[in-house]
């Protein structure tokens, strides 16, 4: 994901929830955390760099916060979760990802009050 990314370029704010992308309910459930600065978001988009996309990697845990990237009519554009430190799941695609800093999102929350789950 990078800057031309048309999920990224789209976001206008994104919401923290204390849940996975793998159980519905949790994208219906109350934020902790509502960011709609621009560079807040542009921050998050860094912190969520994968490796690759098509590494065969799927962990068997639900993983939690849940970022979830809304437009500008609050439509959920993509959801990605926190799913071990180190890997993501995201609903863009079909497996889990390796992030290319493990400790950029906890870096993230840290920074809005929220203390990452290790």
């Amino acid at each position: 994901m990078d800057e031309t990314d048309p999920v990224w370029t789209r976001t206008t704010s994104i919401q923290v929830v204390d849940g996975s992308v793998l159980w519905s309910a949790y994208l219906n459930e109350i934020p902790v955390i509502v960011e709609r600065d621009q560079a807040a978001i542009n921050e998050l988009r860094d912190s969520l760099r994968v490796v690759s996309t098509t590494e065969e990697i799927a962990l068997m845990t639900p993983g939690r916060p849940t970022f979830r990237l809304h437009d500008d009519d609050q439509a959920v554009l993509a959801a990605y979760t926190l799913i071990h430190p180190g890997f993501v799941r995201s609903t863009q695609w079909k497996l889990d990802a390796r992030l290319v800093d493990a400790w950029a999102p906890g870096r993230w929350l840290e920074a809005r009050g929220q203390v990452p789950r290790e």
